[in-house]
């Protein structure tokens, strides 16, 4: 990054002597009914990232992203891990994710007892920002993954999906957890989705509801887990 903005050469360098982007002075903040904020280095250096990235995503020409410095499929993974690394120290702790997130597995939860409708619907959808995956992912305390033809951890466009099958052989409910995203190069060059060229599709494990070999998990540990959260989440509204 800082060969890429040539930071030892410009204006924060020449008038404020700060000529190393490792050296910015950084910090952590919490403060009550606000977001968690993070300065220096890594709030840097993913305001930058996020931009090329946007770029690409947006069909930029090569040599018109970030000065045609990206030359290779390692360097955007190298910036975009900054990107990954800043929603991780913001919103991925464990004691801010699971503030966070406590109404929205709250909500989840209610979806599938049935308690916030009625009528049992057949699909919910919830919007949300790349903030509250990367806290829903960290309370429910889902394995490392990683997302093929992709750079970032949390894709523009990418959903969480959580399905409730029925296994009636042996008369138990399962469930599914799926990271739906596109690939780079289909948020790129605008690639229309359909049945013979669709979105791709990661199954996610939790720690505490381990899969089978077709990527279900019992719903009763499920269950457990998310009752278990909201007994413990110091906020539930």
């Amino acid at each position: 990054m800082s060969k890429i903005t040539d930071y030892k050469n410009g204006s924060v360098c020449l008038t404020d002597k700060r000529c190393n982007l490792n050296s910015e002075p950084a910090s952590f903040t919490v403060e009550k009914d606000k977001e968690p904020g993070v300065s220096g280095p890594l709030r840097i250096g993913t305001s930058i990232s996020d931009t090329f990235i946007l770029q690409y995503y947006e069909g930029f020409p090569s040599q018109d992203i970030a000065w045609g410095a990206i030359q290779s499929d390692s360097e955007w993974k190298m910036l975009a891990t900054i990107k990954n690394r800043y929603g991780e120290v913001l919103f991925g702790s464990p004691l801010v994710a699971k503030d966070v997130s406590a109404p929205l597995i709250k909500y989840i939860n209610a979806i599938f007892t049935q308690d916030v409708m009625r009528q049992p619907a057949k699909f919910n959808l919830l919007v949300d920002h790349d903030s509250n995956v990367v806290s829903l992912l960290s309370v429910l305390k889902i394995k490392p993954y990683q997302l093929p033809g992709q750079f970032e951890k949390t894709p523009i466009g990418g959903k969480i999906v959580f399905e409730r099958w029925k296994d009636k052989v042996n008369d138990k409910n399962l469930m599914k957890i799926e990271y739906l995203y596109q690939t780079r190069e289909q948020i790129r060059f605008g690639d229309k989705l359909t049945l013979n060229h669709p979105p791709k599709r990661v199954v996610l494990e939790m720690a505490d509801c381990p899969v089978d070999a077709n990527g279900f998990c019992s719903f009763d540990n499920f269950s457990k887990v998310l009752s278990s959260l909201q007994t413990s989440s110091p906020k539930t509204e």
